[in-house]
C-alpha cells in the first residue's frame, strides 16, 4: 500500500511538471508569433512568413520634441496593423521626462520584399536633419 502511495505521488508530481513544461512551450510558441525588431537589426534583413505579425520597436523620448515617424514604406509586402504606441519606461516611482519605447505593428500580407524607413525628428524643424534613423529590409515567403 505504501509503494503504491508513492507511485501515485511520483506520477502526480510528473504530470504537473508535465503541465508547467506545456504551458512554458504554449508562451513560447506565443512568443514566436510575433518576429520583434529593434535599433539592433538597422540595416539588416529579416525573413518572415506570410501572415506573420511584426514589431518594429525604437527607444525614443517624446518629451524633448523627439518622435520616430515612419518616412518609407512602398510595398504592399507589409500593411500596418493599428497606429504607433509608445510604451514609457517603467520606474517606482515614476520619473518625469524619462523615454520609453515606439512601437509600430505590421503583418506580412504576400510574398515580397519591403524597406521600411523611420525617422527620430522633431515635427516642426523642417529645415533640419533627423536626430536618427532607422531602416530595416523584410523578405516575405509563402509558410
Amino acid at each position: 500500500m505504501k509503494y503504491v502511495n508513492v507511485a501515485l505521488i511520483g506520477l502526480s508530481m510528473f504530470l504537473g511538471f508535465g503541465t508547467l513544461l506545456s504551458a512554458a512551450d504554449k508562451q513560447k510558441n506565443q512568443d514566436n508569433d510575433v518576429i520583434k525588431i529593434t535599433v539592433k537589426d538597422n540595416d539588416k534583413t529579416i525573413k518572415a512568413a506570410t501572415g506573420k505579425k511584426i514589431e518594429i520597436q525604437l527607444k525614443g523620448n517624446p518629451t524633448t520634441g523627439f518622435e520616430w515617424r515612419m518616412a518609407e514604406l512602398k510595398s504592399e509586402v507589409l500593411k500596418s496593423d493599428g497606429k504607433m504606441t509608445y510604451i514609457p519606461d517603467k520606474f517606482d516611482p515614476p520619473r518625469v521626462g524619462s523615454g520609453g519605447i515606439f512601437v509600430f505593428k505590421f503583418v506580412t500580407a504576400k510574398s515580397g520584399k519591403a524597406t521600411v524607413k523611420f525617422e527620430y525628428l522633431r515635427s516642426w524643424e523642417k529645415d533640419k536633419a533627423p536626430a536618427g534613423k532607422f531602416s530595416v529590409n523584410i523578405i516575405v515567403a509563402e509558410k
